[in-house]
């Protein structure tokens, strides 16, 4: 859901209505107002900031996932590290990151000042470290909690567990729960205690 997409009147929806899962996923690209405006995007840093903080004043249970865009024509040191410390700062609960490449008959194809490959990807692990201790810790958070998990069935790792997910973890692209006590069958919705976290999931019993 790109940010002009989010408006009071979803908020609210969300706020009022249980079914609907309080996780939203945001690809905001980047937060460079230079970055954005060459990818043509119709907002810029302080737009990003004032939707941050009327999500978690709206809604402060939300999870929050985006995806950022590294090596992008143009983008310099200052940019990757506006970058990294609004990361610090929001918190995300997920985070994609990817390095930019030309596509035949794309604009930026004929940008000046093109991206070292090699730069590109010491950028993006330059986030991918900052975001997992984001991550692990934000999981850390919930051992010891009792969450309600909604069970997928076998563990795609081992049949000895089941596997399942909270409401802040998207399938496909976030992590889950490995459920090593306790019978459940695919669609069960059931309270689980959390009694790891590892980086990307969380370890739990049937209560």
């Amino acid at each position: 859901l790109y940010p002009s997409g989010i408006n009071d009147q979803l908020l609210d929806l969300v706020s009022q209505q249980p079914r609907i899962v309080p996780y939203l996923d945001i690809p905001l690209q980047h937060v460079s107002d230079h970055i954005l405006k060459d990818m043509n995007r119709r907002y810029g840093y302080g737009d990003v900031v004032q939707l941050i903080d009327k999500l978690r004043n709206k809604l402060p249970n939300i999870a929050l996932r985006t995806t950022f865009l590294l090596g992008f024509p143009g983008e310099t040191d200052a940019d990757v590290q506006q970058l990294v410390d609004f990361i610090e700062a929001v918190q995300f609960d997920h985070l994609g990151v990817f390095s930019y490449a030309n596509e035949e008959g794309c604009p930026a194809e004929k940008f000046n000042d093109q991206i070292p490959e090699e730069v590109k990807q010491a950028r993006l692990e330059t986030v991918l470290d900052v975001q997992s201790k984001i991550s692990a810790r934000k999981l850390q958070k919930y051992v010891g909690t009792v969450e309600s998990v909604i069970i997928e069935g076998l563990s795609r790792e081992t049949d000895l567990l089941l596997e399942g997910r909270t409401r802040y973890q998207a399938p496909d692209i976030d992590g889950c729960v490995l459920i090593n006590e306790g019978d459940a069958s695919p669609g069960d919705i059931l309270d689980v205690e959390i009694t790891e976290a590892h980086m990307y999931d969380l370890v739990g019993r049937i209560v």
